[in-house]
């Protein structure tokens, strides 16, 4: 009787440490959500209108910038982006892979926009990655993001 017990709690403590299965199609809600409410934020200049979506603790590596270490930090940045001048004119996301494990997730796509800076247009497209982390509530916030120009800087 003792050993099956010690067996029961073995195989229960075994079940509880293995790695959970990731709901792939209810996080790819949740991605595509985020990626059309920052196409909008950004089409309507209200660039911090996200920042719901990120860990408290997250970390932005925005491409020609410094690392951005935290919420508070994150939103500044944006609010900055968006007194800057700059219009977004056109605005797409493509995810290309989601996939992750556990409490951790990553998105890999495109991005394609335009913009007018004072009476300059600029075309610019490339690539990012997020890293997604779900929260104690179960829902999942952006922990880490990075993205970066295809488009080659004037020499």
């Amino acid at each position: 009787m003792v050993k099956s017990l010690f067996a029961l709690l073995i195989v229960l403590a075994l079940i509880s440490c293995a790695p959970q299965e990731l709901d792939t199609a209810a996080l790819k809600g949740v991605i595509d959500e985020y990626n059309s409410l920052l196409t909008k934020s950004m089409l309507e200049g209200n660039m911090s209108a996200t920042i719901s979506y990120y860990a408290d603790d997250a970390v932005s590596m925005p491409s020609s910038g410094p690392m951005l270490k935290g919420k508070e930090a994150i939103q500044n940045y944006s609010d900055e982006m968006g007194k800057s001048g700059v219009k977004f004119t056109a605005v797409k996301f493509t995810s290309s892979e989601v996939g992750g494990s556990g409490n951790l997730a990553y998105e890999i796509g495109t991005y394609e926009m335009s913009m007018e800076i004072g009476p300059a247009k600029v075309d610019d497209n490339g690539k990012y990655m997020t890293l997604w982390k779900k929260q104690a509530d179960g829902s999942w916030k952006v922990f880490s993001e990075i993205w970066n120009s295809s488009v080659e800087a004037p020499h």
